[in-house]
Order: C-alpha cells, then structure tokens, then sequence
C-alpha cells in the first residue's frame, strides 16, 4: 500500500507494526536504531523495485484472496492508519486491508471483520523464513506486525470507516497471505492478550526512553552494521579529551577481544593446516555417520579457479567482433586462477 505523506508524518508520532517487529529484535532488515532514525526524519530508506512490486501486487493478492474465500474486503487505502486513543495515542498501525468471510445468509457485508496482511516473497522464502501451511506458521516478524496491528485495533477509537462494513472487527482472529513465487500461502493467526501485553509494555518503554516526542536519547549499541553507519556519520568538531574511566574500561575490553580474537584465528589456522597436512592426498575423511544413515566427509578436494573477468573484459574489448563465440570459453579459461584444494570441516570453505 502506498502511503501519502500525511501518513507518513503520521507514523513517525508513534510506533507502528513494522517498527514494533524492529523493536523486538525480530526483524530481518530493521533494527531499533533504524526506527530512531527514522523517527527522526534522519532515515535514508528508498524504496526499492522489490518494494514497490510488492506495492503493486497488494490489490490482486487481496482480490485473489477474497475470491477463494468468497470474502468482501475494504482495502487499507480506505481504512487509513490506525491511532490509538488518549495515552495509547503511540500505538500506529496501518493494516493492509480488513475482510469480511463469515456473511450473514442474504446480507452483504456483514459479519465480523477480520484483518488482513499481505506479504509478497521470492521462492527462498518458505524455506527461508518459516512459511508453512499450519496455523500460526509464520516468520517471527509477520507475527509480530499482525499482533500489534490487532493491539492497535483495540485502543484506537473507530478502526472501520462506518459505511465499510456492517459488522464489528473481531480480533479473535487475523489472517495473513504470503504471495511466494506467484503462490498463495494462507496463514490465520490466533489473538494471544499476554503476547500483546509484553510486546505492549517492552515497545511503550523503547518510545518513553528513544522516540523523539518523548525521552529522544539513541538506542543502546547492538552491533549492527547499521548502528556502525549511524556512528560514522556523527561529526567530530571537538579536540581529543581525557577518557573517562568508563571509556578506559572499554578500551581495555575491545584491546582484550581483539588479541583473543587474533589468537584464536591463529589457532584455528594452524589446526586446519595439521588436518589438512594430515589427510594428504586423500579427497576427504570420514568422521562419522550422520542421523539420516550418511556418512559424514571432511572434504578436501579441488576448487576450480575463479577467472579473472577484468583481464577477460579487457581482451574482449579488443577482439569480441572478430572472435568467434565458440572461442570465448578458451578465452576465459586462459585467465582462470590455478585449481586448489579447499578444506571444509562444518561448513566452512577456507583454504588452509
């Protein structure tokens, strides 16, 4: 769904669904101080071609899905974005669409309303982020946005536009629909009040302390390459200073870790080189045996070189229009590294 820029202003008052699931560490791509910085109009996020097919594709996912439920449906675009009343006015939430399956017999649109939310992913996802066909069989951020999409219902004084729908909105239950490689996934979600209490209560303490409307200081470091480019983009205007005893502390513990560190790389490096000096010529060694009944194999076998595209470019730009394509292959294998042999114990792919 696209927003407009009232909406946008909007949910930067408070936390919405999205920021909740980056708030409680659930997140795939969000973290705690991208929701601050977005807050602070500070947020640099562009929406990419993923992004906005996924928009695209909203309203033909939601018309699918009311067709195979025979479902009506109001659209997100005519619910708006969801506020909570009085002293919950920090709970935002935007819901993709609200649908209607249970209708009264020769009624129309009525029964309870239930929410939707609308998830696009390429074919990893399933496998990759905990889609399934049972109920509640979601990725921990989906659940997350859900959950606190129906926590927002609940305070927010009018959720359904009044000639929408001629029932109530019923939290009992949400349903979610994840389109994965051009295929419906159909999830429902069971409402769970201890669930949204916690998330309620650790979300309301993050706002009081972080958001710019009230505490406003920066999140706690979380070693995140993101709170990384946040710190290196902070000016330096003033001259060094005497540490405090705090930062000599840390000081102390980065300089420790990182001889441990080094150490232990060091370890690491010459038991790999004794393994594989002990193997030998062999392509492997087995282990063990493997649940399944497999054999588990050390493997240290070839790995063809990779070609040196630069090298290859730079031929081909000389003679691509009078080399034939059948001459191509020999032209990159000439700039192909030499084969070597790589040892891969638990999945690691070093060469010693």
């Amino acid at each position: 769904m696209t927003l407009t820029p009232e909406q946008i202003a909007l949910r930067r008052t408070g936390i919405t669904a999205t920021d909740a699931a980056a708030i409680l560490g659930v997140h795939p791509h969000r973290r705690p101080i991208d929701v601050w910085l977005d807050k602070r109009g500070e947020s640099a996020c562009e929406e990419s071609p993923r992004m906005r097919w996924g928009t695209l594709l909203e309203p033909v996912v939601l018309q699918d899905w009311c067709h195979r439920h025979e479902a009506w449906a109001v659209p997100g675009s005519s619910l708006g974005t969801w506020v909570g009343d009085g002293d919950q006015a920090w709970m935002v939430a935007t819901p993709d669409a609200v649908v209607v399956v249970d209708r009264s017999p020769g009624a129309v649109r009525a029964g309870p309303a239930r929410l939707l939310e609308i998830k696009t992913h390429s074919a990893y996802a399933r496998a990759g982020a905990d889609y399934g066909t049972e109920d509640g069989d979601l990725p921990a951020y989906v659940e997350a946005q859900v959950r606190w999409q129906m926590a927002a219902a609940v305070v927010a004084p009018s959720p359904l536009p009044a000639a929408s729908l001629t029932g109530d909105l019923s939290l009992d239950v949400a349903h979610v629909c994840a389109l994965i490689d051009g295929l419906p996934v159909d999830v429902t979600i069971e409402r769970d009040a201890a669930i949204e209490d916690e998330m309620r209560r650790r979300c309301k303490e993050w706002y009081e302390r972080h958001h710019p409307l009230a505490g406003g200081e920066a999140p706690d470091p979380d070693g995140s390459e993101a709170y990384d480019g946040w710190l290196r983009g902070r000016p330096a205007t003033q001259p060094p200073r005497p540490a405090t005893a705090g930062e000599r502390e840390l000081v102390t513990e980065i300089r420790r870790l990182s001889a441990a560190a080094t150490s232990l790389e060091q370890r690491i490096a010459l038991a790999r080189q004794r393994l594989a000096l002990s193997i030998g010529e062999a392509h492997g060694i087995q282990i063990g045996v493997r649940a399944n009944g497999k054999p588990e194999i050390v493997h240290y076998g070839p790995r063809k070189g990779s070609p040196a595209w630069k090298a290859i470019a730079e031929q081909l730009a000389e003679v691509v229009w009078a080399t034939p394509a059948d001459h191509l292959p020999a032209v990159i294998e000439a700039h192909r590294a030499p084969t070597t042999r790589v040892l891969r114990v638990g999945g690691t792919r070093e060469a010693p």
